[in-house]
């Protein structure tokens, strides 16, 4: 049986939200349910929301491959790297493909939460489909093992992006690859190009666009810096999230006060 998908919000959270209570008044004791509950919490940055519906839909459901890779890569988003091999494990001996997402993912995560740079980067050039991802990520790990590398890895991934598609939707991957090489520079700090290139990247694209967030996201650990940052406002108001924390309250270790959001 082929294993089931786990639906994108594409950008639509209220609509999204309102998806997921829906399907979660249907069938509240249904594990497959509450793990995309969980992924889409993690997705708006309600991480420890996320990883309590993670932990009902494991219970529900143990047998489950898909719920148990999943389980596994939530815990590995939120640095729980001992209880992220040990499910990934555990979905492998039910069928999970081991090269298969999130799993390869979860794999990346932790050899980088360990500073296995070298080993994050092969992982990402084995899993990703497309280039401009694998090479952002692969200047950044790169950085990361030799920090003098640090300038030349921002130059580098920025000119992974300097030539945008001349249109919404004439590149298909150019969204999520661009939002990858986002994600590579504010991890080795460059949040001045960080930002500069979120802004390039979101101009060519159009609302429902599918954002490949498995890598890095906003809400990663080691994305704390640029939460922080006085233009991350800017970011995910681009990103389609301020109404939908204006409705149902800001993400995790964040405030939403006179429509300003401060995160910690």
């Amino acid at each position: 049986m082929p294993l089931r998908p786990i639906p994108t919000w594409h950008w639509q959270q209220l609509e999204g939200e309102s998806h997921d209570r829906a399907a979660l008044v249907l069938a509240p004791n249904d594990g497959y349910v509450l793990i995309i509950r969980a992924v889409h919490l993690m997705a708006v940055g309600r991480l420890r929301e996320g990883l309590d519906a993670a932990h009902s839909a494991y219970a529900l459901a143990p047998a489950d491959p898909l719920v148990v890779a999943y389980y596994a890569w939530i815990n590995a988003g939120v640095g729980r790297d001992a209880e992220a091999s040990r499910y990934a494990a555990a979905a492998i001996d039910l069928g999970f493909p081991k090269d298969g997402n999130p799993l390869i993912t979860v794999r990346e995560l932790t050899a980088l939460h360990a500073g296995r740079y070298a080993e994050a980067a092969a992982l990402r050039t084995r899993d990703s489909n497309d280039s401009r991802s694998a090479e952002s990520a692969r200047f950044a790990y790169g950085a990361l093992e030799h920090p003098a590398q640090r300038s030349a890895a921002l130059t580098a991934i920025a000119r992974l992006f300097s030539a945008a598609p001349a249109q919404s939707g004439a590149d298909p991957g150019y969204a999520s690859a661009c939002i990858n090489g986002v994600q590579s520079m504010a991890l080795v700090g460059g949040l001045d190009e960080a930002f500069a290139l979120a802004n390039r990247c979101l101009t060519r694209v159009e609302a429902g666009t599918v954002i490949d967030w498995w890598r890095f996201d906003p809400w990663s650990p080691e994305m704390r810096g640029s939460r922080r940052d006085t233009r991350f406002q800017a970011y995910v108001t681009r990103l389609g999230m301020m109404e939908y924390y204006q409705q149902y309250g800001p993400s995790d270790d964040c405030e939403l006060k006179n429509n300003k959001l401060t995160c910690h």
